[in-house]
Order: structure tokens, then C-alpha cells, then sequence
């Protein structure tokens, strides 16, 4: 999106989010790209004078302006996209609402209350922008599974691609009857561990091999639309079709009455 980010001496500062370049362009020549029906965020046209849509045209000389609202997958708020000083910065939310104590900010106010204070955009909201948490690559996933009358126990042992081990652990209590024990966990595991390699999907860097070759074809348990995931409590055939199109592989190395151990090799 564009969005004029700073105004000095009725030459207006446009920002173009998408590869984060900025012009500087005259109040005519913003006027004619608004007069052809180029889509400006924060201005537009009314009275034949160009006002501001996020907060009064006033409000943006050298003061920072919040761009996007940045969420996880799990749409918890992770902080603010901002322009300041000429460089767009990702901040996070307690940074965001100190910074707008301390100098404002151009399109947005800090509302305190009892409790707490927070942004609030002015003229409506921030986009959002859906940010990951830090990329850990592994080569290889061992999840064992100790089963237990009201629960199942994952052990998971992480190895990175750097060789370097941690452990974490999962627990499944009081599943609803037909809800596969192993499926949830390795569900978990997906989600937790493996998400990254839906993005890289997305995103290009990885095209589906075999007979997810067709373009758009997955299978059921993957989920890409506004966020990507795996859904939990699948069959074990199931993961093996997610492993397939992932491009990973996934085994049973172990099985017994109470326990088995499965193998993430990616």
C-alpha cells in the first residue's frame, strides 16, 4: 500500500509498504494520483483539497507513524510496524505505546484506562501483518509416545540441522472418544516444529513433490488460507500423507501395548 508518512513545506513523503521505498512528491502531483484513483491509505480527496483519512494532515511532520498491526498465527499481538526517522522499524507493543508517550504518534493515540493502556488507531484500523517467530530448522524429530489410561505422554527430542539437542514435552488428558492420542501429539508436533515448511510452500521456495505436484493440491490435513496449519487428532496414515507432501519423512520405529516411538527425518 502507499501512505504518506511525513509532510514538510506541502511536499508530501510517500512510503510504498510493499518494498519500503519512499518519494517525495508535490501536493499536485498527490492531487493527480488521487484525482486517477491511485489508493493512498491515509488521504484522499474531499472539497477539492486533499485531507487525511488516519488523523489530521497536521500530525505528520517528523512524527512516527504506525503502518501495520503485526499478529502471530495465533493472532496474538506482537507489536506495531512503524515508520520513524525514515526507517520502518518492528516494534513491539509496550515500545509502540512508549513511544507514543513520548512523542506522539501521527495516525494513532495511547488510550490509558485503570488496567492498562494501548494503541488506538485514529479513523479506523491498523492492517495487519502476520509476523513467525524465529526459523529453527531441524534435521531430525523423535516423538515417543507413552500411553496411559487418562492421558498420552510425547517426549519430543529435537535435533537441529547444527546438531544441537533439546527436549519438550506434550501431553494429551481426556481426549473426546474416537480422537486418535497419537494423531493429537503429532499434530503438536507439526504445528510446533514444522510450520515453517508451509510457509516455505507459500512462499515458493519449496514445491510439493509427486502426486502433490498439481498446483493447489494437498492433502486434507494441511490448512493454508489467512494462516497456515496442521489440523491435529489425523490418523498416523494421515501425518504419512502430510510427511509426503512436506517432503520429510516420517516412520514407527517402535510399537508396544503402551508406548511407541515415531521418527522425523527431514
Amino acid at each position: 500500500m502507499l501512505y504518506v508518512v511525513d509532510i514538510e513545506n506541502r511536499m508530501y513523503l510517500l512510503l510504498n509498504t510493499v518494498n519500503m521505498e519512499t518519494k517525495m512528491v508535490s501536493e499536485k502531483s498527490l492531487f493527480d494520483l488521487l484525482n486517477k484513483g491511485t489508493n493512498i491509505e491515509n488521504v484522499k480527496i474531499a472539497n477539492n483539497t486533499i485531507k487525511g483519512t488516519r488523523g489530521d494532515l497536521k500530525r505528520y511532520n517528523g512524527i512516527p507513524v504506525v503502518l501495520y498491526k503485526l499478529e502471530d498465527d495465533l493472532k496474538n499481538s506482537r507489536g506495531y510496524k512503524v515508520f520513524i526517522e525514515g526507517k520502518v522499524k518492528d516494534l513491539s507493543v509496550q515500545e509502540t505505546i512508549n513511544l507514543g508517550l513520548q512523542c506522539g504518534l501521527a495516525n494513532a493515540k495511547v488510550v490509558t484506562n485503570t488496567s492498562k493502556s494501548y494503541i488506538s488507531c485514529i479513523g479506523g484500523s491498523f492492517p495487519i501483518k502476520t509476523v513467525r517467530n524465529e526459523r529453527v530448522e531441524y534435521s531430525r524429530i523423535i516423538v515417543e509416545l507413552i500411553r496411559k489410561p487418562s492421558k498420552t505422554e510425547g517426549l519430543i527430542t529435537l535435533t537441529d540441522i547444527e546438531g544441537k539437542m533439546s527436549r519438550k514435552k506434550f501431553t494429551v488428558k481426556d481426549a473426546t472418544p474416537g480422537t486418535y492420542f497419537d494423531g493429537v501429539i503429532l499434530g503438536k508436533v507439526f504445528n510446533n516444529f514444522l510450520k515453517y515448511k508451509l510457509y516455505d510452500i507459500i512462499e515458493g521456495r519449496y514445491n510439493p513433490k509427486g502426486k502433490y505436484s498439481q498446483k493447489g493440491k494437498k492433502p486434507a490435513g494441511v490448512v493454508i488460507a489467512k494462516t497456515a496449519y496442521f489440523k491435529e487428532g489425523l490418523s498416523h496414515s494421515e501425518y504419512h500423507e502430510i510427511a509426503d507432501y512436506l517432503g520429510i519423512t516420517l516412520e514407527k520405529l517402535l510399537e508396544r501395548q503402551n508406548s511407541c516411538v515415531y521418527q522425523i527425518k527431514i
